[in-house]
Order: C-alpha cells, then structure tokens, then sequence
C-alpha cells in the first residue's frame, strides 16, 4: 500500500481519477465473478441434494416392490377325548337262599370316564308264577338313606328289576367322572318252596347289569331307559 501511495503522488488528478475507476472496476467485478463462484457453488449442492432425494425416493420403491413375505401354514387336527365307561363291582360268595330268605346286597356302579351319564342297574332272574301271574323270583328293597336316590323303573318283562339313579322319580341324576354310586338294599327271594322245586343252582342266580347312557337326551328314567334300548344299550 506504500508503494501505491509514492506513485499515485506523481500523478495528476485526472490519471488518479482514472486509476480510481478502474480499481473500482476491478473490485466489482472480481465480486461478480466471486458472487458467481458461490451461486454455482449453491446450484451444485441443491442438484445434488435433488439427485439424493430422487435416488431416496427410488430406493424406497424399489424396496417396496421387491419386499417378499410368505406363510406357512397347516391345520391340526384334534379329537375330543371321549371316555364313555364305567364299572360295576359288589359280586359276593354264593348265598344259600330259600323261599322268604333275604340278603344284603350292595352293587356299585362307578363311573371310569370323562363324560357324565345317567345309570341304572339291572338285575335279570327267573321267574315263576304265582297268584298274580308271572314274576321274578327276587325282589329288591332299597335300604331307607337309598330310597330317595334310586327309583325303580316298571318293566315289561317280568323278569328284570330295575332301579335308576335319580333326583326324584320323574328325573334322572348325573353320575358325574370317577363318580361312585351304590345301591344298597335287601334282596328277598319271593318264590315258593313248590316253584323252588322246579329249578337248579343255576336257575336261581342273577344278573347284574350297570346301564349307562349319555346325558343328551330325556331326563325321565322311563324315557331315558327307552334310548338306552334304542341306541343298542344290553
């Protein structure tokens, strides 16, 4: 600047004047060209932050179309555990009985599955005749605390006592699973000495049955040993 300052001192007002105007000039234009530079400068960035918008945007379609799922699938089969059984115990040594002779007998019906039910127990025996006409020679009594669970079912075969589990004598009661009932009671043998004479050891004996069936269906016992029957109930 010294340097500059010692020549401009040479010269007339007329060449400084000049001199002035063209480091003016300079100076403008140099501002132009810098001013330039910068707004080259901001137009790259912008194209460049529009090209990374662009690239961006076409990377998100592209993910998007080329995402892939799948799902994989079966169905399962299941079955419904369905245990429909029971059990029937209280066999005792053989009594000796004759005409008018009674027994304790005590039968147990039990319940071994996971599906309530409604049962009965059958005795089957012989018959014979008597003032009255046909009829079996035993009869069962339940005892006093059994007669208002078990009522007994009119039959037409004349043969075959039969006694249902019951709430009262119009309604079945359920046996719930690993449920255990009892028909506790008294057997009589009802036949006479002469009627007696006709049959064997054999004759004499009896059948116990436990009958069971599903809760589906009536709750009277007369109605309810009918489907017993007629689904293919022994």
């Amino acid at each position: 600047m010294r340097e500059w300052q010692d020549y401009t001192d040479h010269l007339d007002y007329e060449e400084l004047k000049l001199r002035e105007q063209q480091r003016l000039e300079y100076i403008r234009t140099k501002q132009l060209a810098d001013d330039a530079v910068i707004d080259a400068r901001k137009h790259k960035a912008m194209k460049i932050l529009s090209a990374f918008v662009a690239v961006t945007a076409v990377v998100g379609v592209v993910y998007a179309i080329t995402h892939q799922t799948t799902s994989p699938s079966y169905n399962q089969p299941v079955i419904i555990r369905n245990e429909f059984s029971a059990d029937l115990t209280g066999q005792i040594a053989a009594p000796e009985m004759g005409s008018g002779d009674e027994i304790s007998y005590d039968p147990v019906f039990t319940n071994t599955g996971n599906v309530p039910m409604y049962a009965f127990i059958r005795f089957n025996c012989a018959t014979y005749n008597s003032d009255s006409g046909e009829k079996a020679i035993y009869e069962f009594t339940p005892s006093g605390d059994m007669s208002g669970m078990w009522t007994q079912v009119e039959s037409d075969n004349p043969g075959q006592l039969l006694f249902a589990y019951t709430e009262s004598d119009s309604e079945m009661k359920v046996v719930e699973p690993n449920q255990e009932i009892s028909l506790t009671g008294t057997l009589k043998m009802v036949a006479d000495n002469g009627s007696l004479a006709e049959f064997t050891d054999e004759d004499v004996g009896f059948q116990i049955t436990g009958c069971a069936i599903d809760t589906l269906g009536s709750i009277e016992p007369d109605g309810v040993y009918s489907e017993y029957i007629g689904a293919g109930g022994e």
